[in-house]
């Protein structure tokens, strides 16, 4: 029996001694990273760092942590982060964010999400770059704030990032909002009768990237897409209904070639709605509704449309519509 109780004590002695010398290496690690990015020129600080979790997780809470990367003008600045992974594999990573508003803001101005139950999980490969295996984020009631007020909300939203066994570079793209709501100035335009929120908001796709998701994409540069397939979305809001499927190319300047397969289910509806708001000017409907009639008489039911949106040469064009330049795809 003692010597039973002597390995006990002697294991548990060398667990604590991993378990510290683990959490030490963790909160040094938020430190050493926070100044190497000081060191090229970002404002990055947290105002304090505390360990927790003994004895089976290596739990970090960081004080009002704030990250702004001059070169890309995109910053994120919160109350607090609490950051938790398994003592025995820290490369699974949880992030719990704060119920608090979280300020963020990008060249196209500044934004403020607030989550219930906010939470990030995080697989990494293990090694120096730390490549992103899967990642999924869950939040309960959720809303994003833009200067000219609520942007968006939702009771709920899942997006899952996953990636390829065989290609490092692809990634597995699910997302579902629940009762996602347009703010008011979204909504412009819409009968006052239109529902708050969208009955459907779901997509699944995949993206191939010019290199795999690590360290270096918040360092240095975010990866770049390369090829999308949209295998599925699906958007249902009030009366009216969309559809997508396609594949796109992207290069390196951000420009997209390739098809995308598009059903739109009352589709005049839609149109009097792009009138109404200015998106589609009232000398053009007639020939607009023409057009679109033919197509959808064409597919066998009058009111769903079922067209191609093409993208080439830079520009974009919605069956033999065109729509004008394509949208650099750039992340940032």
């Amino acid at each position: 029996m003692s010597r039973v109780i002597g390995v006990l004590m002697l294991a548990a002695t060398l667990w604590s001694g991993w378990w510290y010398i683990a959490s030490s290496a963790a909160e040094r690690g938020v430190h050493n990273w926070l100044a190497l990015r000081q060191a090229e020129g970002w404002q990055a600080e947290a105002q304090g760092i505390t360990r927790s979790g003994y004895p089976a997780r290596l739990n970090l809470h960081v004080e009002g942590p704030v990250l702004a990367d001059p070169a890309t003008g995109v910053a994120l600045e919160m109350d607090h982060l609490d950051l938790s992974a398994p003592a025995w594999w820290p490369g699974d990573v949880t992030l719990d964010l704060p119920q608090t508003p979280i300020r963020m803001s990008s060249p196209d101005g500044p934004l403020t999400l607030q989550a219930n139950a906010g939470q990030a999980i995080l697989n990494l490969h293990p090694g120096p770059s730390l490549q992103l295996e899967a990642m999924q984020a869950t939040s309960a009631l959720w809303q994003i704030t833009a200067p000219e007020g609520a942007l968006l909300s939702g009771s709920a939203f899942t997006a899952s990032m996953v990636q390829d066994t065989e290609t490092a570079e692809t990634y597995a793209f699910t997302v579902d909002a629940t009762n996602l709501t347009p703010g008011a100035f979204l909504r412009a335009g819409l009968p006052t009768d239109w529902p708050s929120s969208f009955d459907t908001f779901t997509a699944r796709m995949r993206v191939t990237f010019d290199t795999p998701w690590d360290r270096s994409a918040l360092e240095t540069r975010r990866p770049q897409p390369r090829k999308i397939t949209i295998e599925e979305a699906d958007i249902k809001w009030g009366a009216l209904r969309h559809r997508a499927s396609g594949d796109l190319t992207v290069d390196a300047n951000g420009v997209p070639e390739g098809n995308v397969s598009l059903q739109v289910e009352n589709w005049r509806q839609a149109l009097d709605i792009a009138q109404d708001n200015g998106a589609l000017a009232a000398d053009f409907r007639p020939q607009a509704e023409t057009i679109l009639g033919m197509l959808s008489n064409m597919g066998g039911d009058p009111e769903t449309l079922n067209m191609t949106l093409t993208f080439k040469g830079g520009n974009m064009a919605m069956g033999p519509i065109p729509l004008g330049p394509a949208p650099r795809i750039i992340l940032r």
